[in-house]
């Protein structure tokens, strides 16, 4: 299956692995360890032996395939991060070895991360704000609201509500 999208789930209900196997000669991507999309033969599949970074981002699209029917009267949303492993392939032996994991006990954006502010893109209707990405009992919080900080959450009694 090759650009269709996963159907028949509800990521909000329960966690989920989600994980991009990428060679030199494809990219795919699994979800809850089942393939639901392989790319091959593409000029980003040819590009295996260049860094590349990581993007961990929620938005918006302005394309009405993927846009039409959100209701912004139900924010905040939020996409949460249990953990990341990032891995290096080996050609000469077809295997992969880890190369650092992220658990979010802390949010590092000294080596790790780079966390966007003030950021948007054509076609997207949100702005990257980084008052609206932190870490909380181990888990990388990436918000979205309408304001320019980040509400309070339930059960943080300890911090007070940004507002602006």
């Amino acid at each position: 299956m090759d650009g269709a999208y996963v159907t028949g789930v509800n990521p909000a209900t329960s966690w989920h692995e989600y994980e991009i196997i990428w060679k030199p000669d494809f990219i795919q991507w699994t979800y809850d360890g089942k393939v639901v999309r392989t790319s091959s033969g593409v000029p980003s599949a040819n590009d295996i032996d260049k860094a590349a970074p990581l993007f961990m981002n929620f938005w918006t699209p302005m394309w009405n395939d993927w846009g039409q029917g959100r209701n912004d009267s139900t924010m905040p949303w939020y996409a949460k991060y249990d953990w990341v492993e990032v891995y290096d392939y080996n050609q000469g032996s077809d295997s992969f070895t880890l190369r650092w994991r992220d658990d979010f006990n802390s949010l590092d954006t000294a080596t790790r991360w780079t966390v966007s502010d003030g950021w948007s893109f054509d076609q997207n209707s949100s702005t990257f704000m980084a008052t609206h990405t932190y870490v909380k009992n181990g888990l990388l919080i990436l918000d979205m609201n309408k304001r320019l900080n980040r509400r309070k959450l339930e059960g943080d009694e300890d911090e007070e509500e940004l507002d602006q």
